[in-house]
């Protein structure tokens, strides 16, 4: 589905940001969730793994328990950022080093 045009009034970096692909890999608290959501193309994993169409995915979103490891890493060609809520250490740094990927 597409996201929703924004009005005219909201700023154009806003825009972009509205059209970034995000993949959230686990559940969280509900709020955030909403936030990601109403500020990015937010797909969550557990529902729908994205198929075929992960160039638009920007950045992924995971935890101590499922992060980005490389075979993700690898599927995802216009990833530019991975977070992590708690911790960084299951996300394969060297990939996103050699990626230049920004993982946080």
């Amino acid at each position: 589905s597409q996201p929703l045009p924004l009005p005219p009034s909201v700023p154009p970096a806003a825009m972009a940001m509205e059209s970034l692909g995000v993949l959230l890999l686990h559940p969280m608290n509900a709020y955030l969730e909403q936030e990601l959501d109403s500020r990015f193309r937010l797909f969550r994993f557990w529902d729908s793994p994205p198929d075929g169409g992960a160039e638009f995915l920007r950045a992924v979103v995971g935890n101590a328990g499922r992060n980005a490891d490389a075979a993700l890493i690898d599927a995802l060609p216009s990833l530019e950022n991975v977070a992590s809520s708690v911790g960084i250490d299951r996300v394969d740094l060297t990939k996103c080093r050699e990626r230049g990927i920004y993982a946080h």
